[in-house]
């Protein structure tokens, strides 16, 4: 039965993009031609997410930005792995299937996978309910999960700056406080980084097959994390993706003159300093690079 060696699930705004390409750029992976699949937080009964397939990801398609249909292929070979028949086929499944989890094992079938060690990366799935998260590891019984963390207080900064400025294209300092303290306490937005919520309960059902990794890795350390993912999926390890893409900060967003209102910066870190402080005595490896803690 196909089903996927490997699901990154976030957490969203802490590498997973990063984690995405190094993985896709091994000859002996294959991913889908489409990066984030979002299954199973559109059919989250506790989730308000919507099947991407014909809100974004054929649009994306049709445009030409995924596999086999890119403008430059050279940028992402890692995109080109099965014939444009093939990919013809993978499409055809995609949007005209019916979502379960027969269509999502379907989409890794041997006919496109050919032998190669596959998975996707979905950032969203860093928050979805117990009972899918549970059900997911129960189908899915020989999948290990990747989960890139980040220092709570870093990664809401960057997921506010790339709200405002990168989504609606508005500096912060054209944004009142109080709009920016009332997205702060938006349920979603403080799902994203209740980062031990998502360890504990993929923890809980996932145990060893959950493979955590540091955010800050990526820029202090990123030779040896790219060893441990190839390692923990079996892959030749002596592989190393493009320097370029290697140094690459994915999704990036620098603030510049852009500062937070201290009212805002004081929320954020009071939001998450007790976290901070269990994550520190249960998981002291992750934190060794947080300021503060």
């Amino acid at each position: 039965m196909a089903q996927p060696d490997f699901i990154g699930i976030g957490m969203e705004r802490a590498g997973s993009s990063w984690v995405f390409y190094m993985l896709a750029s091994h000859p002996d992976v294959w991913v889908p031609p489409i990066k984030e699949l979002h299954y199973f937080d559109s059919i989250d009964p506790q989730s308000d997410a919507r099947s991407w397939r014909y809100s974004k990801h054929f649009k994306i398609r049709v445009l030409g930005k995924a596999a086999p249909f890119v403008k430059k292929p050279e940028d992402r070979p890692q995109f080109f792995k099965n014939t444009y028949l093939r990919y013809l086929q993978w499409d055809l499944r995609y949007f005209l299937g019916d979502t379960n989890h027969e269509w999502y094992r379907s989409l890794f079938a041997p006919q496109f996978t050919k032998g190669r060690i596959c998975g996707e990366i979905t950032a969203a799935y860093s928050t979805l309910s117990e009972n899918t998260i549970a059900d997911l590891c129960k189908n899915f019984p020989q999948t290990k999960f990747i989960m890139s963390v980040r220092d709570p207080i870093e990664r809401t900064k960057s997921a506010l700056f790339h709200h405002f400025r990168g989504i609606h294209g508005r500096k912060i300092n054209d944004c009142k406080e109080e709009e920016l303290l009332e997205w702060l306490d938006e349920p979603l937005v403080i799902a994203r980084s209740d980062i031990l919520r998502m360890i504990d309960l993929w923890q809980k059902h996932a145990g060893n097959r959950l493979h955590l990794i540091d955010f800050e890795d990526i820029a202090r350390n990123p030779d040896t994390l790219i060893h441990d993912l190839y390692t923990l999926l079996d892959l030749e390890s002596t592989f190393r993706p493009p320097p370029k893409l290697i140094g690459e900060k994915v999704f990036s967003f620098k603030t510049g003159n852009d500062d937070l209102p201290v009212s805002v910066n004081d929320k954020i870190i009071n939001m998450h300093k007790d976290a901070r402080k269990i994550i520190k005595e249960r998981y002291p490896a992750l934190v060794k690079h947080w300021q503060n803690v």
